[in-house]
């Protein structure tokens, strides 16, 4: 199994995202929020990242995750 990556935020999934379910700042400083999408999919996406943030992933539109698990991680402190 390959280690889960950030990517990109994709046009389809701009377009699909239906609801913004939670906002939470992470450890490091970057604000995320917790979409679902029209396929009734959950994505963390970057919403505001901190200048001073290590993570090279966490740029502004970016998909942290496409997984709930991964929001309720780092929303406990953790780092994405």
């Amino acid at each position: 199994m390959r280690p889960k990556t950030a990517r990109m935020l994709t046009m389809v999934e701009r377009a699909q995202l239906v609801h913004c379910q939670r906002v939470r700042r992470l450890a490091c400083g970057c604000e995320v929020a917790l979409y679902t999408t029209a396929a009734r999919r959950a994505l963390t996406v970057v919403e505001d990242p901190e200048d001073s943030c290590p993570h090279r992933g966490h740029q502004a539109d970016f998909v942290i995750d496409d997984d709930m698990a991964v929001f309720e991680a780092t929303s406990a402190g953790e780092a994405a």
